[in-house]
């Protein structure tokens, strides 16, 4: 936006007409200017990769699994993205719990809608000597009867076939997924509390 003019901000962009619409200091519209620039179409080989972080801990948590863990998120800057006016970025945090479900959790800062925070939480498949047979029988599909379960227990909860977008073909629900909106800011900071509340806990099978 800084090529556009030298005092005035750029407010909308027209990658077809190379051309942006500038706004005054006092928030006044003001005429459309042409670039003194080629902007290149966002594509995989020039946009801004993602980041992948990978946690280290000492002891590791295999061999020593915690019962709580916290993590923070600092937004340090969503103007770009809110300018931008669509996509966005969801920074998310993998975790998984021993022998049982396992996902990821996060906030998403969007250009286009309110983002907020995301919860998804995959069921953990059993092994072969761990189904019960009888119970598959009446289980309401394999894949309930194959699996550890991830159960909503509040109404920004609900049960979830979690990327079946991304594969066609799957039907049965596979995790539960919460989100709650929320208009993130910069400045804004999130932190997020994982932990154990009880031990050896029983739920009564939702399906019945």
């Amino acid at each position: 936006s800084a090529a556009c003019a030298e005092h005035a901000e750029c407010r909308s962009w027209s990658h077809q007409q190379d051309s942006c619409l500038l706004e005054g200091e006092h928030g006044e519209p003001l005429q459309v200017a042409s670039t003194s620039f080629t902007v290149e179409k966002c594509n995989g080989s020039n946009k801004q990769k993602a980041v992948y972080l990978q946690y280290h801990t000492t002891p590791s948590l295999q061999s020593t699994p915690v019962l709580g863990v916290s993590t923070e998120t600092h937004w340090t800057s969503t103007s770009d993205i809110k300018r931008y006016g669509r996509s966005g970025i969801f920074a998310s945090h993998p975790f998984a719990t021993k022998d049982g479900p396992g996902g990821y959790f996060g906030s998403i800062v969007d250009g286009g809608v309110v983002g907020g925070l995301l919860f998804s939480i995959w069921d953990k498949q059993r092994s072969n000597r761990d189904v019960d047979p009888a119970y598959c029988k009446i289980a309401p599909n394999t894949t309930w009867c194959m699996h550890k379960h991830a159960f909503p227990l509040t109404d920004s909860c609900h049960r979830h076939c979690l990327d079946c977008g991304l594969h066609p073909g799957w039907h049965n629900t596979t995790g539960t997924q919460c989100s709650v909106k929320m208009d993130l800011r910069e400045g804004d900071v999130l932190r997020f509390r994982l932990q154990r509340t009880s031990a050896n806990a029983s739920l009564e099978d939702p399906t019945g």
